[in-house]
């Protein structure tokens, strides 16, 4: 005990270390607080391994399903017990230049004038936008039904129970007589408008009408020796009604030799089937255009057909560009798909002369009282439009559907090429071209 004695005051001390270093988690921690995290399921790597992705098992199985025919093929295949009337119809032309060299015949002689032959000759297009009526019963009957010629001046009226119809198109409507002016129906028959037919079920009846612009010539010669052939003095047109056939018409079966293509980030053209699309493909502020290469003009009425596609709303925009001396420069004559037009000038700066206001009738004879000819443009999407600038001198007129709606005075660009305008902020939208014509004024 001795020996002990003189060192139990060392042992005492080292135990007392021993005992606070186990003690204390701090400064030694013992594995059970780190296995405890550990122990506990990470919610990231348990939702992706115990919840599998649908997508992948079922994706598939809408793409087969037979509901989306319908949508891309429209059912013109009459149903069970029915049948329907299809037809076209055209601008039957007499040539005045041809008229005024003797050679007759692709015209006739009618009371007022020289009309077309009522036969549909090459060249001759349809006429859309025309308004057709069904009725039924022998002419006139009871209302049924209106449709509109497409741009190939095609119509149709589907599924009808067997009986008597009255096909008819109205010169004195309003939207009609906008587009047709003065004139004859040639075809069916001389002044015929209307024609009463019978449907059978499952039978088409397939009709044709031909409109023919007057054609009439100011001032009687006076008589002369008989070897000299008296001139013909053509009257002076003042409005698209009084045009006859245009000096060129482009019904863009190859732009790729009359147009300036362009394909870029913000437009994009394309043609098919006589079809010259713009497509606007990254909507943004202000107008994109492609200009023609058709000779300048300076005293020219310039039209274009133009259809909308399935995307058009508020302010997307489409029109004219006239006496563009460059590819950067010009006057755009637009229309948007709410029912308005805008005139401005663009020369590295914009000069606006007619701001967005409705496309009303600017004459008070054309104002009437039906909405088609109060609002002549067509809105939203598919629907067909004609567009027309007037040039004459400093003065320049915009038509909608051969209805005066804006003029203005200006001679900044006194001449220069037109083109095709398209602006807007709708991802998608786009209009099809159907055909362009300019007749030059003297």
């Amino acid at each position: 005990m001795k020996r002990w004695g003189a060192f139990w005051p060392l042992v005492l001390l080292l135990g007392l270390v021993a005992c606070t270093a186990q003690g204390s988690g701090s400064v030694i921690p013992t594995p059970t607080p780190f296995l405890a995290p550990q122990q506990l399921p990470s919610p990231t790597v348990a939702t992706m391994t115990a919840v599998p992705s649908p997508t992948v098992a079922e994706v598939p199985s809408p793409l087969p399903s037979p509901t989306l025919a319908p949508t891309f093929t429209p059912t013109f295949t009459p149903t069970p017990g029915t049948g329907s009337i299809n037809g076209v119809v055209w601008q039957d032309v007499c040539p005045q230049s041809a008229l005024q060299a003797g050679q007759t015949d692709r015209c006739r002689e009618y009371e007022q004038g020289w009309v077309g032959n009522g036969v549909q000759d090459q060249g001759e297009l349809g006429l859309a936008g025309l308004r057709v009526r069904l009725a039924q019963g022998e002419c006139p009957g009871t209302p049924l039904s209106i449709t509109a010629t497409n741009v190939q001046g095609a119509f149709l009226f589907d599924g009808l129970p067997p009986g008597t119809y009255c096909v008819s198109i109205d010169p004195q409507d309003p939207q009609n007589q906008a587009l047709l002016g003065p004139g004859v129906w040639t075809r069916p028959g001389l002044n015929q408008n209307a024609l009463t037919v019978t449907v059978m079920a499952g039978k088409t009846v397939t009709l044709a009408f031909a409109y023919s612009p007057l054609v009439t010539l100011e001032g009687t010669p006076t008589p002369m020796a008989a070897n000299v052939t008296p001139t013909a003095v053509a009257q002076r047109p003042t409005s698209p009604r009084d045009l006859g056939e245009p000096d060129v018409l482009d019904t863009m079966d190859n732009p790729k030799a009359t147009w300036n293509l362009r394909w870029d980030d913000y437009l994009r053209t394309t043609y098919r089937n006589g079809l010259f699309t713009l497509h606007l493909w990254q909507p943004r502020a202000g107008l994109n255009w492609v200009l023609s290469k058709y000779p300048p003009l300076r005293n020219a009425y310039i039209e274009a057909l133009f259809k909308t596609g399935p995307v058009c709303a508020h302010k997307d925009s489409y029109g004219l560009l006239v006496r563009a001396p460059t590819k950067y420069e010009g006057y755009a004559f637009v229309v948007s798909c709410d029912g308005m037009r805008k005139i401005l000038r663009w020369n590295g700066g914009l000069v606006v002369f007619a701001p967005w206001d409705w496309a009303k009738p600017l004459n008070p004879e054309e104002q009437g009282q039906g909405v088609y000819q109060s609002y002549p443009l067509h809105t939203g999407p598919n629907q067909i439009n004609r567009i027309g600038v007037w040039m004459e001198g400093d003065t320049m007129r915009m038509y909608v559907n051969r209805i005066l709606v804006a003029e203005i005075q200006d001679d900044f660009f006194p001449e220069g090429y037109f083109g095709l305008v398209i602006g807007g902020e709708s991802s998608g939208f786009r209009v099809h071209v159907d055909q362009v014509a300019y007749w030059e004024l003297p």
